[in-house]
């Protein structure tokens, strides 16, 4: 069975000069109540990152490559529509 890749709808939000913070490098004080917009996008976008991660599994029980991912890293986030994230797959 073949699924169609999530399309992606979170915010595109440039958090070069903050993802430290956003990541948690503090402790994520003052970012949890009530939680910053910015990492509730990053969470958000993390979230959609797994679900194309599901999406490109193989699960096809009669294919040799069951169990392995259908698109290569350099691939995987254009088959899903991730290709704006500001991130790039690498293991």
């Amino acid at each position: 069975m073949k699924t169609t890749p999530t399309p992606t709808m979170s915010p595109k939000e440039d958090i070069s000069d903050r993802w430290r913070d956003i990541h948690g490098v503090h402790e994520c004080e003052g970012l949890l109540d009530p939680i910053h917009p910015l990492l509730h996008i990053e969470i958000v976008k993390y979230s959609e990152f797994t679900q194309a991660t599901y999406d490109a599994l193989d699960i096809d029980s009669f294919s040799e490559y069951c169990g392995s991912c259908m698109y290569n890293s350099h691939k995987l986030f254009d088959k899903s529509g991730h290709t704006k994230s500001g991130y790039k797959v690498t293991k």
